[in-house]
Formats: C-alpha cells, sequence, structure tokens
C-alpha cells in the first residue's frame, strides 16, 4: 500500500476553527515515492511521516496577532524498538500539547451571564444584556486530533473547542417567577465633584442587574471587589481618622448606603 503526503506546513487557526494547509510541497513524482511509500506497518508509516516532515514548521496561529512557530524537529522523539531492534521516530505529545497551549489565553472565553433589571410597567424581570456562551480550548483532545490527522495525511484538522453555557440565561429567566418589586433605595450626590460621581457610577455598576438566588448571602465587599486604579477609581477626599484625605473610590460610600436603604425597604 502507498502512502503518500502533502503536509509540509500546518497553520493552526481558531478563526476557522481548524488546522488548514498553507502551501504544498513540490516536488517530482519519483522524489514522492521515494519519500513517502511504504510497505511497513501503521507505526513504520507515521515513522516515516515523522521524518519527512522533520526540517517543516508547525505554524500556531490566532488572528493576525499572534503567531507562533514550533520545529516538527522539536516535536518528535528517536527511540528503539525492541521487538525489531530498529531506531524509528514518534511524536512527542507533551510537547505538541505545550505549543498548543499558546493558543488557549487568546482562545479561551469565559461565559457571560444574562444581565436583568426590574420593568415596574410589565412586573417581570427583563434583560438588558444577553447571556453570551464561554469557549474553552481543549489541549488533550486537541492534540490528538492533530497528531491523529498527522499519521492519516489530512489536510485538515479541526480544533476542539469546548462550550460553556452561563448560569442565567434567557430560559431561565422567566423561570424565576419575579412579579413584584420588593423595595428601592434613593440617595443624593448633587454638588458632588466629577471624580466622587465618577466613582459613584463605577461602584454601581458593580451591582446593576445582580441576581441573588433564595437563601444566598450578599456581601457588599464581595461584589464590590477591589478599590483600586486599576477597577477604574479615582482619588478623591474621603474622611479617615477625622481628616479628609485623598484616596481611590471616594464616594462609595453613596452605593453601599443607597444600596442598604433598599435592603431595609425590601424588609
Amino acid at each position: 500500500m502507498q502512502y503518500k503526503l502533502l503536509i509540509p506546513i500546518i497553520v493552526v487557526s481558531f478563526l476557522i476553527g481548524q488546522v488548514s494547509l498553507v502551501t504544498f510541497k513540490k516536488v517530482s513524482e519519483e522524489e514522492l515515492k521515494k519519500s513517502y511509500t511504504t510497505r511497513a506497518k501503521s507505526d513504520d508509516k507515521f515513522a516515516s511521516i515523522l521524518g519527512s516532515l522533520k526540517s517543516e514548521e508547525l505554524v500556531l496561529s490566532w488572528g493576525k496577532a499572534q503567531n507562533t512557530r514550533i520545529g516538527i524537529s522539536d516535536l518528535v522523539t528517536a527511540y528503539h524498538r525492541n521487538y525489531h531492534k530498529k531506531e524509528s521516530l514518534r511524536l512527542n505529545f507533551e510537547k505538541l500539547s505545550d505549543s498548543i497551549k499558546v493558543l488557549a489565553p487568546a482562545i479561551n472565553q469565559p461565559p457571560v451571564d444574562a444581565k436583568l433589571e426590574f420593568s415596574q410597567k410589565e412586573g417581570r424581570i427583563k434583560e438588558f444584556s444577553l447571556p453570551q456562551n464561554g469557549r474553552r480550548l481543549n489541549i488533550e483532545k486537541s492534540t490528538a486530533q492533530i497528531a491523529r490527522g498527522l499519521a492519516e495525511g489530512k489536510l485538515s484538522v479541526p480544533l476542539v473547542i469546548d462550550e460553556i453555557e452561563p448560569q442565567t440565561t434567557s430560559a431561565s429567566i422567566e423561570k424565576l417567577g419575579i412579579t413584584t418589586l420588593l423595595g428601592h433605595g434613593e440617595s443624593d450626590f448633587k454638588g458632588s465633584s466629577s471624580s466622587r460621581i465618577h466613582n459613584i457610577k463605577t461602584g454601581a455598576a458593580k451591582f446593576y442587574g445582580l441576581l441573588l438566588k433564595p437563601g444566598e448571602e450578599f456581601s457588599f465587599n464581595s461584589t464590590l471587589g477591589e478599590v483600586d486604579g486599576k477597577a477604574g477609581y479615582l482619588h478623591e477626599l474621603v474622611v479617615k481618622n477625622g481628616k479628609l484625605i485623598p484616596e481611590f473610590g471616594g464616594g462609595i460610600c453613596q452605593v453601599s448606603t443607597t444600596l442598604f436603604r433598599a435592603a431595609t425597604a425590601a424588609g
């Protein structure tokens, strides 16, 4: 049986979700027969394939920004076959897996829950931000897929991308049965500086549309998270030890006060 291989360069691209052929190796029919023909067992065929690719490259790319080249020779390991006393080649799955991992940060995306707001007019919870499924590159299965594709001489091999569903979806919203506004809180910050108003808006956004399940414990500080420049807060005066000093997030107390009023009104 003859085996022909025409995969000198492979590109792994998430944009199309598969491994795609970039260029074909130009060889004569005589060279093709000499290099890619074997009558041995399947593992000998794979060793022959790996040997023919040793001078080529595996190109891992994500869009136009990320491009990593790995020499096939770096993914191939020589070993001694005891049963027929010959040196052979095999694919190093650990190295191939490590090479594929460079794509994970660009591909992986956490799911986004549906954001909710209450409509007094309609008497129900409404979506104002649709849920989004997340995705995760399955390193183990993608490694096996690419290795199998190489062994079979395929020109394209699909990557394995796992889909992650959000906890709160459009379907689950209607099942909540929320029909009544329990309470609301208001506070006035007229005359506040622009930086204080900015901090209030930034902090309040953390709580907008938050859904609490029956019996779930709520923590203001945990939901608010870090209050610093990285979180988008500005310096503003706060009262500390009886003195006014500038700190990140000045004005956050306005958010906690308003939230406390709503919780108190809800009973």
